[in-house]
């Protein structure tokens, strides 16, 4: 009867350790999730004038990456919005097109250039897509800034590829992350599925473009 009781506590032992050892991780591996998804929203950030906005992702200091139709249509005499995810402001002053791809770089004016905590000092890691990895998506879709989804990447192109999940107005120039944090594309236009003779649709699947090394380049260029 004790070697029964021994061997029940014995087995209630380690039945709580695994699950001490589950939570411990479980908790962790969350943990770290909630941390990428804090650090992609600190790099994350929208423009707005008049009743268009479109997404961006802060590369470093004040330089940021969108879609080129997001800046296109932009002139000097309009009031232009830049905000990040903490609420801070950035005000336009050069803006740079990838030649031959839907990217541009945003040269930012900081109206608090002696604050040095509000500066992104490291510059964002820039990395490929991988086929079928899941990846992380800020948007602003219909004017709900900043949301987050999980996607998957469902295929590579040469220069672009397509993203499992819709995408809608609001959404373009937004940035694309791996589960490292790494940003690996920009949402440039979405696929459309015709639901009436006028081919008015609604989005099937998003493309984005990969960031290619010239972007790179002409950041470090600046710095």
């Amino acid at each position: 009867m004790r070697r029964i009781l021994e061997s029940l506590i014995l087995l209630i032992s380690i039945f709580l350790m695994f699950c001490g050892i589950y939570f411990l991780v479980e908790h962790f591996v969350l943990e770290k999730r909630n941390f990428v998804v804090y650090k992609i929203l600190e790099r994350s950030a929208y423009l707005e004038y008049g009743e268009f906005y479109c997404g961006a992702t802060n590369i470093k200091n004040n330089i940021f990456i969108t879609a080129t139709h997001c800046v296109n249509d932009i002139s000097k005499n309009d009031k232009v919005v830049l905000r990040v995810w903490s609420g801070k402001e950035y005000k336009f002053k050069k803006v740079v097109l990838v030649k031959g791809r839907d990217l541009a770089l945003i040269f930012a004016n900081d109206d608090n250039k002696n604050n040095d905590e509000d500066l992104f000092k490291e510059k964002i890691k820039i990395s490929s897509p991988s086929l079928g990895e899941e990846v992380y998506i800020v948007g602003h879709t219909l004017s709900e800034f900043f949301t987050v989804r999980k996607a998957i990447v469902a295929k590579l192109h040469n220069d672009r590829f397509i993203i499992d999940t819709h995408i809608w107005f609001g959404d373009s120039g937004s940035g694309v992350f791996n589960r490292r944090g790494d940003l690996i594309g920009v949402i440039t236009s979405t696929e459309m599925i015709p639901a009436t003779k006028e081919e008015i649709g609604f989005p099937m699947w998003g493309l984005a473009e990969y960031v290619p090394k010239e972007v790179i380049y002409e950041v470090e260029r600046r710095e």
